[in-house]
Formats: structure tokens, C-alpha cells, sequence
């Protein structure tokens, strides 16, 4: 089968997971749970997806500012707002790239450099999540014996990638490497082409150290996040305790990355099911949580973004 195929493909294994999901845990006791959310109350949790989107921003930020990229927070907010419209529309989340030709048009830098920018960032948000999801299946495995099998792959990964993070992050050693695979994969009339980019991916690379900080940042962001879902929980008598609940849909969010849906449906629901069960939560109601969790944290923020979008081009 072509690969282009298999692609388009991809993301509705996702969606037919989600419509099951709806049919099993019956559509009509998902949307009585979400009818029993009290207006007001959403309305306040709805209201902390802005200062979250500033913390994450802020955290861009900094990246951006130990890169030496010269950019108004205030810019780099409203560019964050439009990446997580393009993010929540797009397979994968890819439409968040369009922050790369939006910073590097503000900018002036390089287009490498304000990928690699991106790439930071989207790394630090990756890590993050990991490591609240390596937390969750720890615990899992020390309270849950019959969950120790999520503990092996999620920490393998996980250290696959701080490998990966190591080698290439740092200047000589990342040149070096990306200069080897050139070598055994590029014709010759690339590689000239690839090191003049490499130059300015790699200028003002930020050292690992320097990038504990927003990683902490980042990792207080999503424990905000995972707060505000918890509080849609609490609203509907969901007792379980704060901190399993956000090790727990840190799992979830992480099994949601996984490229065969659109914005983590299905999948995400599957494994809150699986997950929550273990504290007595009903399916519908853990669906329920989800989705408006996700109309929340992702597209409240989006729907900003959308608005931004259109005043951005018609200033332009």
C-alpha cells in the first residue's frame, strides 16, 4: 500500500477508536455528566488556560532569549496562541510549525536557528510529559502490580530520547554526528548545502544545563493542566486524589501522542478508561472529563488562536 496512504489513514484508526468508545459508554450518559458541570465553575477553569498559555509562553521565551533571538514576550504569546490553533487542526499537531516563519519573519534570524528554536521547545514539552508519565507508571508499578508492564517501555523510551537529546544538543558534538550521517546518506552536492544550515541551527545552541529551567517550567505548566482537568473531575464527585490524577492523565496524554488520531481522541480515552477504572470512576464519566478537558485546555487556547490569526494577516 503507498505510504501516502497509510498516512492519510493513520489518524481515523483514532477516531473509529473514539466512536466505540462513545457507543459503549453510551453518548447520552457522557453528555448527562457534562450537563452537571456548573456553569460558573467551568467558566473559572476555562479562565486559567490563559495564564498557563503565558507560563508556556514564558518558557518559549527563554529559550528564545538564551538563543539570542530578540522578540517582545508579548509577540512570542500571540504567535504561542496561533501554533496551538494550527496544532489542535492538524494531524500530529503539526500546524504548531507555523510559529518557525512567524518568529524568523519578526526576527530577522536565520530560518535554521528559529527551527531549532522550535525544535527546543517542542522537546522540553515532549520531556516534560515523559517524565510526569515515568512518575505515573513508577507509582503504578509500586501500588498496581498488574500495571508494571507500562514501566519498561515508558522509561526506555524515555532514555532512548535523552540519548538522542544529548548527542545532538550540544554544537561540536551534534555537528560532528549530523556530519557523519551525511556522509551515509546525502549525495556529495548536499552537503555544503547542509553544513551552511547546520552553522546557523547550531548558533547560540543553548548548553542542556542552561535548559533545566524551562524544563521545570515546562512540567509546572503541565501540572497545571492536569489541574484544571482534575477540577472538571472534582465538579462531577470524581474522588481521587490530585496527585494520582495527574500522574495518571499524564499517561494517557503521553499514550494520546502516539500518530494514529487527530488531538489524542480515542486513544487517550482508551487508557483513561483502563487507568481510572482502578479508583472505581465510571467509563462515561472519565470520557466526559476528557472531552472537556481537551475543550479546555486545547481548544479555548486554539479558538484564541484562530481570532489572533485573523488580526495577524490583516495587519499584514
Amino acid at each position: 500500500m503507498n505510504w501516502k496512504i497509510i498516512r492519510a489513514l493513520l489518524p481515523l484508526i483514532g477516531i473509529v477508536i473514539f466512536i466505540h468508545i462513545l457507543q459503549s459508554t453510551g453518548l447520552g450518559n457522557i453528555l448527562d455528566d457534562i450537563a452537571k458541570i456548573p456553569v460558573f465553575f467551568l467558566t473559572g477553569v476555562i479562565l486559567i488556560s490563559f495564564p498557563r498559555v503565558a507560563l508556556s509562553t514564558y518558557k518559549w521565551w527563554h529559550v528564545a532569549k538564551l538563543q539570542r533571538i530578540k522578540l517582545p514576550y508579548t509577540y512570542m504569546l500571540k504567535v504561542n496562541f496561533i501554533g496551538t490553533f494550527g496544532g489542535v487542526v492538524t494531524p500530529l499537531g503539526l500546524g504548531d510549525f507555523i510559529r518557525v516563519p512567524l518568529i524568523q519573519k519578526k526576527s530577522g534570524e536565520r530560518f535554521a536557528k528559529c527551527l531549532a528554536n522550535w525544535l527546543i521547545d517542542q522537546a522540553i514539552e515532549l520531556f516534560s510529559l515523559f517524565l510526569l508519565a515515568t512518575i505515573g507508571t513508577l507509582s503504578l508499578a509500586l501500588f498496581f502490580p498488574e500495571y508494571r508492564s507500562l514501566f519498561i517501555p515508558v522509561v526506555t523510551v524515555f532514555s532512548i530520547l535523552l540519548m538522542v537529546a544529548f548527542l545532538f544538543v550540544g554544537n561540536q558534538r551534534g555537528k560532528k554526528l549530523f556530519g557523519l550521517l551525511s556522509k551515509l546518506i546525502l549525495p556529495e552536492k548536499y552537503r555544503n548545502w547542509l553544513d551552511e544550515h547546520l552553522d546557523a541551527f547550531y548558533d547560540e545552541m543553548p548548553k542542556i544545563r542552561k535548559l533545566l529551567y524551562p524544563f521545570s517550567v515546562e512540567v509546572l505548566m503541565y501540572s497545571l493542566m492536569f489541574l484544571q482537568i482534575y477540577l472538571i473531575a472534582f465538579s462531577l464527585n470524581i474522588k481521587v486524589p490530585v496527585l494520582w490524577f495527574i500522574i495518571l492523565y499524564a499517561i494517557a496524554s503521553l499514550i494520546g501522542q502516539i500518530p494514529v488520531t487527530v488531538g489524542g481522541l480515542g486513544t487517550r480515552e482508551g487508557a483513561l478508561i483502563g487507568l481510572f477504572s482502578l479508583f472505581g470512576v465510571q467509563p462515561h464519566q472519565i470520557v466526559a472529563v476528557s472531552l472537556m478537558g481537551y475543550i479546555v485546555t486545547m481548544l479555548v487556547p486554539a479558538a484564541t488562536g484562530a481570532v489572533l490569526s485573523f488580526t495577524l494577516k490583516q495587519k499584514s
